[in-house]
């Protein structure tokens, strides 16, 4: 069964919680550090000249631009540019179609997935919802009809060999993909009903991986809806079912959902517990961005719960963190929950380096300046257009 779902009926605001889980999985994934936005330009325009130069055949210079314009176009919307990003995608899209009408080999229009999925996250930035969850539940027919239309690339049959070993892996990064990104649309735009319903649908229909990722948006959805009873039930059963850093995103939930409660003295006693651990962890462990994500709502809960010191400590963990693993974004957020402590020992250079970064960063999220172009930055997405357009 494929699971679908419609708009719910609303349901009455929810009454004020101390706090409420993060709208953010942490479920662990396939994550990019956010690097410094010209710098990330300057590596992937590299890498566009020495796949020009490199004389690949048709399949693998597909695989490598297409890589360089899914990340080109993740920058174009870290910039506050939609509209770019959206072009990126679509010309790509039709770029892999015209190669494989041109050049006799249908394969080739496997490579238009990742940009067609790409669009329907721009549609959740928006706050298209149901244009991404039709997007994204589209991805489920080709599991079951062999065939999947992304834009005007015709995705067969036979086309997985292009991209995966087996038909079988292909299959299962769209499952994952439907699965996650859903889940992502309705938590970024709080459909909390929906969330429930959605996770309803899938009940035994897709791996035990994404079913948990199911169980921590229900927890979300939940404690959301004035239930952070049922959220913390939740919580703790999927953490029964779990190991390694699954399992600390179900601890993190269920502190938040014990606070979302109201009961500070048991979340608090969890979370301090696991910030004693988490600070120990090694460099490596310390440096993998699904750890830095954990550690963020981590040290948040902890800091909104008024355990202060806590949440200092996993704070300057997850700094270390994010540089370590090359995100700026993360970094940034660290920064935030360190200078957000303000009877922090080093209060005043958590704020300064915060400072500093916010005048810096070209991430239109995070920026406190006016807009900036950079010459690195143009003329990579320039060199894409201009690829895209033969």
């Amino acid at each position: 069964m494929t699971a679908t779902l419609s708009p719910a009926p609303p349901r009455a605001a929810a009454p004020a919680a101390a706090t409420v889980p993060g709208a953010v999985l942490l479920s662990p994934t396939d994550r990019i550090g956010r690097k410094p936005l010209v710098d990330w330009a300057v590596e992937l325009m590299g890498r566009l000249e020495t796949a020009r130069a490199a004389g690949l055949d048709a399949r693998n210079l597909a695989g490598e631009v297409g890589s360089i314009g899914n990340n080109a176009a993740l920058m174009a919307a870290h910039l506050g540019r939609g509209t770019l990003a959206g072009t990126l995608c679509e010309t790509q899209i039709e770029w892999h179609a015209r190669r494989a009408r041109v050049l006799g080999d249908p394969g080739l229009n496997a490579y238009a997935a990742q940009p067609w999925v790409n669009l329907g996250r721009l549609e959740v930035l928006r706050g298209q919802w149901e244009a991404a969850v039709a997007r994204f539940g589209a991805l489920a027919q080709y599991a079951r009809d062999g065939e999947l239309m992304a834009g005007c690339a015709r995705i067969d049959s036979g086309a997985w060999a292009a991209v995966t070993p087996t038909r079988e892996e292909f299959e299962a990064f769209l499952e994952t993909v439907r699965v996650m990104d859903t889940f992502r649309a309705l938590l970024l735009n709080r459909r909390w009903d929906e969330i429930m319903a959605f996770r309803a649908a899938l009940a035994d229909d897709t791996r035990p991986t994404l079913q948990r990722v199911g169980d921590e948006a229900a927890v979300v959805a939940l404690a959301r809806l004035g239930d952070p009873e049922e959220a913390h039930e939740v919580a703790l059963s999927a953490e029964r079912q779990t190991s390694g850093w699954h399992r600390a995103v179900f601890r993190v939930r269920r502190g938040e959902a014990l606070l979302a409660a109201g009961q500070t003295e048991r979340a608090t006693g969890l979370l301090a517990q696991m910030a004693g651990v988490v600070v120990q962890l090694s460099p490596e462990v310390r440096g993998d961005l699904n750890t830095v994500y954990v550690l963020n709502r981590l040290g948040c809960t902890l800091r909104e719960a008024g355990s202060h010191e806590h949440a200092g400590s996993v704070g300057r963990a997850m700094l270390e963190g994010a540089r370590a693993g090359g995100d700026q974004v993360l970094e940034i957020e660290a920064l935030r929950l360190l200078a957000g402590i303000p009877d922090d020992a080093e209060h005043a250079r958590w704020t300064d380096e915060l400072s500093r970064l916010e005048a810096t960063t070209r991430y239109a999220k995070f920026r406190k300046g006016g807009p900036v172009e950079d010459l690195e930055i143009e003329t990579l997405f320039d060199e894409l257009l201009d690829q895209f357009a033969y």
